[in-house]
C-alpha cells in the first residue's frame, strides 16, 4: 500500500471555491478509485483555510492513476492559484494504527 498526505493554505477569498473542488475530487475517487482505499480531506479548525488530504492506494499504479486522473488535473488548476505557498504532497509510511471500526464508503461533508 502506498500513503500519501497533502497539504495546502488557500488564500481568503478562494475558499468556497477550493471547497467545491475539493467535494467534485472526493466524489470522483468514490465513484471510480476502487484502488483507492482511502481518501480523507480535512480542514483546519483553527485555521480554516489549511487542509489535509490523508491517501492510501493499493499500490503505485493506483496512485499514478488517481495523480493523472481528469478530477485530480482540474483540483490542480483550480486549488494550486490559490493557495498560499503551493502544495505539498509527500508519501508517508504508517508506524501504527487502529483499524477501522466501521466499513462505510460515506464522508461527511466539507464545512
Amino acid at each position: 500500500m502506498i500513503y500519501e498526505a497533502t497539504r495546502y493554505t488557500v488564500r481568503p477569498g478562494a475558499l468556497q471555491a477550493c471547497k467545491e473542488a475539493v467535494r467534485e475530487l472526493v466524489e470522483h475517487v468514490r465513484k471510480r478509485e476502487d484502488d483507492t482505499l482511502l481518501y480523507v480531506v480535512m480542514q483546519e479548525e483553527e485555521d480554516d483555510h489549511r487542509f489535509l488530504h490523508l491517501a492510501t492506494f493499493q499500490d503505485r499504479a493506483s496512485r499514478e492513476r488517481h495523480h493523472a486522473s481528469g478530477a485530480m488535473r482540474l483540483f490542480r488548476d483550480l486549488v494550486y492559484p490559490a493557495t498560499v505557498d503551493g502544495i505539498s504532497t509527500t508519501e508517508t509510511t504508517v508506524v501504527d494504527r487502529i483499524p477501522s471500526r466501521r466499513t462505510s464508503r460515506s464522508t461527511a461533508a466539507v464545512r
